[in-house]
């Protein structure tokens, strides 16, 4: 009979290879580099309507795109996550994107509760008022430090597409953020569209 691939991988001569191997790339898709090391080629998506998945937005000038690291989706899930609820009186939305990519996971979070959502209507964000009886919308930041808007620090999102046969949602945001130290970020050209 002649042998196969399988005959191949299973020797006992190559063991040792498989396990260096396996190690090795493990090892690759769980290293860290720097945010440097990354921003260099960092683009942000084109603005699309089309269910493309993808989120991006610039913090302080410097992009920030949704990125997926194997080795963090088993911790954290997807990079991009887009959850749509609409019912004939409000709809909730939220927007969750980060860059696993970094040691710091740098990421945009955007909920806006009891909303009636439309194409072409912009939206502000401002406190996270904690009470699920009220309409709000807020935004935050995080990488080593967690920004959010507040009702005097604030952003908005306009809704630029949904369809709700192909589940697909689309729009841009800004929005300014501060920490508890007083200091603030600024999210700009920030744009997503995905599947809900």
């Amino acid at each position: 009979m002649k042998p196969t691939i399988f005959d191949f991988f299973s020797s006992k001569k190559i063991a040792k290879s498989r396990v260096l191997l396996l190690t090795s790339l493990i090892m690759f898709i769980s290293c860290e580099r720097s945010a440097e090391d990354y921003s260099k080629n960092d683009q942000l998506p084109t603005v699309t309507q089309v269910g493309a998945d993808t989120a991006g937005c610039l913090v302080n000038g410097k992009v920030l795109v949704a990125k997926a690291n194997l080795a963090k989706i088993v911790s954290w899930g997807p990079a991009f996550k887009l959850d749509y609820f609409s019912s004939l009186d409000n709809s909730n939305l939220t927007i969750v994107f980060e860059n696993q990519l970094y040691n710091s996971i740098p990421g945009v979070s955007i909920f806006v509760k009891r909303q009636k959502f439309e194409e072409g209507k912009t939206y502000q964000l401002t406190a996270d008022l904690n009470d699920d009886t009220k309409t709000y919308a807020y935004a935050n930041y995080s990488n080593n430090e967690f920004y959010t808007t507040t009702n005097m620090v604030t952003g908005e999102l306009t809704i630029t597409h949904i369809d709700t046969t192909k589940y697909i949602i689309s729009g841009t945001f800004w929005f300014n953020a501060v920490n508890s130290n007083g200091e603030t970020v600024k999210i700009t050209e920030g744009r997503f569209d995905g599947h809900y």
